[in-house]
């Protein structure tokens, strides 16, 4: 049997198949089920229509938090305020922090801990993997949000 085990961190995420002799991606798990979007936004529809959600691309906020950040404001048909100025990349992390504009100026409003961690190495062989099994899933979840977050 194939160990797909590449560290503890990821031992959740397979099941083996021992008819098949492989390991097979857990879907019970929950870090594999919350990342499966389009069941979340499927719900989600029945309640409210798709002009009434707004999806911000996380990786284009991390970018040019300002620039999504208006798009947010345009979709809540606010008057527009935030720019360039209202953010500060946080030099060690590389994401953007909140900047304190008003007295008193005080630290800048950074993500928690947790966010910008360096990550795990997974094996090319787990990530091809994770990719195969959520590519459906996420595609779908595309055509339904109207934006290809590109992570097929």
């Amino acid at each position: 049997m194939e160990v797909c085990m590449i560290r503890r961190v990821a031992a959740d995420c397979w099941t083996a198949n021992e008819t098949a002799g492989a390991c097979q991606v857990n879907r019970s798990w929950g870090a594999i089920r919350i990342g499966l979007y389009i069941r979340h936004v499927s719900r989600w529809l029945r309640r409210f229509s798709r002009s009434q959600i707004h999806f911000v691309h996380g990786e284009r906020l991390v970018r040019d938090p300002a620039g999504q950040m208006r798009l947010v404001e345009r979709f809540l048909r606010l008057r527009p305020v935030i720019n360039e100025s209202n953010f500060q990349l946080d030099p060690v992390k590389g994401f953007p922090c909140i900047a304190r504009t008003t007295p008193p100026q005080t630290l800048p409003r950074c993500l928690g801990k947790t966010k910008g961690r360096i990550h795990p190495k997974v094996a090319d062989a787990a990530l091809r993997r994770l990719r195969d099994f959520f590519r459906p899933f996420n595609q779908q979840f595309y055509r339904v949000v109207g934006v290809d977050f590109g992570w097929s």
